[in-house]
């Protein structure tokens, strides 16, 4: 009769093994998960407009096309045509919305607009990108959870905890990423996408988003400087 074993020695020999393949499967699966949190955010401006009036003989043309709001601010595209022979300047702090009472509405800085888009609950990209990074890191926090539960019976603990403490750091590293790199990618399109100052010469057009905050109004008004007299011109475009 062979000797059986007794004490802690037994008491290893009988707890369950746990497959190495499904170790490895839940620790490997940590960096896709986590990738997600960090991955490229949907933009603030999902479909940007690139469509502008030809310029008119001896007019000065202006258009503006709101988009959808995001969070508290409304992009709107403006784009102005120069059929004149005459230059005209073009500021992109002279231009307003303005309102059914007839109030006038100043533009948000772009860096300011890119804040506050940042903070909407719908069709950010950084609360999603958050979203995902906390969400992948509770699905995995529970999986390896469990896993450590059933591995340390077998594995050095040592060697399962480091794993499951290491990717739980992640969890809480993954949102806070995914948010930064979310902000950075909208800051840089609203400033890209910007309407900027412009000289406009005869058949010129500049376009680009202004920004304003969410609200109701009836039309766009847009300051020209006219470059042969130095005098103010208003134009307006209907919202």
């Amino acid at each position: 009769m062979k000797d059986q074993a007794t004490g802690p020695a037994a008491a290893r020999l009988k707890r369950p093994a746990v497959p190495a393949a499904l170790i490895c499967a839940a620790l490997l699966a940590a960096p896709a998960l986590f990738g997600c949190g960090i991955g490229v955010a949907p933009a603030p401006i999902a479909h940007p407009q690139y469509t502008v009036p030809a310029p008119v003989q001896n007019q000065i043309t202006v258009t503006a096309k709101p988009g959808s709001a995001v969070g508290g601010v409304i992009p709107v595209f403006v784009a102005v045509s120069n059929g004149d022979e005459v230059a005209r300047e073009l500021l992109p702090q002279q231009v307003y919305a303005i309102t059914e009472s007839g109030a006038r509405v100043a533009t948000i800085p772009p860096g300011e607009a890119a804040r506050m888009a940042g903070g909407a609950n719908e069709l950010t990209g950084i609360l999603e990108s958050g979203a995902i990074g906390a969400g992948a890191g509770g699905a995995l926090g529970a999986g390896l959870g469990a896993l450590v539960g059933a591995a340390t019976r077998d594995v050095p603990g040592s060697t399962v905890l480091g794993g499951a403490v290491g990717a739980g750091f992640g969890a809480f590293e993954g949102a806070p990423a995914g948010q930064g790199a979310a902000q950075r990618q909208a800051n840089q399109q609203l400033n890209s996408l910007a309407l900027r100052p412009a000289h406009l010469d005869n058949n010129f057009t500049a376009s680009g988003y202004v920004f304003f905050p969410a609200g109701t109004y009836a039309w766009v008004q847009v300051l020209l400087v006219n470059a042969a007299s130095g005098n103010t011109e208003s134009y307006r475009a209907v919202w």
